[in-house]
């Protein structure tokens, strides 16, 4: 209900008195970021169309929002769901980076990274040592996070190496 009378308002402005730049609290980037890592991906999307008045959404934000997709909780599509996540960020006025974890090593189970969402569901992040997510400040996001992230420690500890002696390291 609050979300539809403040778009209802956003709606009212006149195309001139939109910010759509700046990494201000008024600029329509920074609601439509604030919406995104609160997890509100269609909010997001509708503010946004109502803010600017497009009649569709960037493909940069599009791709950003497919890219928390659960059919991309598989292993091998991180590195176009970090690149669709770090280029919406850098969009919204972000400096996000990227960020490497790796094994160490890409052979068999050494190689194998999964993501433990508690109550016994694990799933396999990478099958070869290597995985890549987006750190934007002192969160992290991929697939796997979500829109919300996590705090660095926090995904540390979520990421499971296929053999204890080949750590995940975070580069």
């Amino acid at each position: 209900m609050v979300l539809v009378a403040f778009l209802l308002a956003c709606a009212a402005v006149r195309p001139a008195e939109r910010d759509e730049g700046g990494a201000g609290g008024d600029s329509i980037r920074w609601k439509t970021l604030q919406l995104l890592v609160a997890g509100d991906l269609e909010g997001a999307g509708e503010y946004y169309l109502l803010a600017t008045g497009a009649s569709q959404l960037p493909r940069w934000l599009v791709a950003f929002q497919g890219a928390f997709s659960t059919a991309n909780r598989v292993a091998g599509a991180c590195q176009q769901v970090a690149d669709d996540i770090l280029e919406g960020f850098k969009r919204l006025d972000q400096n996000p980076t990227l960020v490497r974890f790796t094994t160490g090593n890409s052979e068999g189970a050494a190689g194998i990274i999964g993501f433990d969402f508690g109550g016994g569901q694990v799933q396999q992040v990478s099958m070869n040592g290597f995985h890549l997510a987006v750190r934007c400040g002192d969160r992290i996001y991929d697939a796997f996070t979500g829109p919300t992230g996590m705090l660095v420690a926090e995904y540390l500890r979520h990421l499971i190496p296929g053999m204890q002696r080949f750590p995940i390291v975070m580069q």
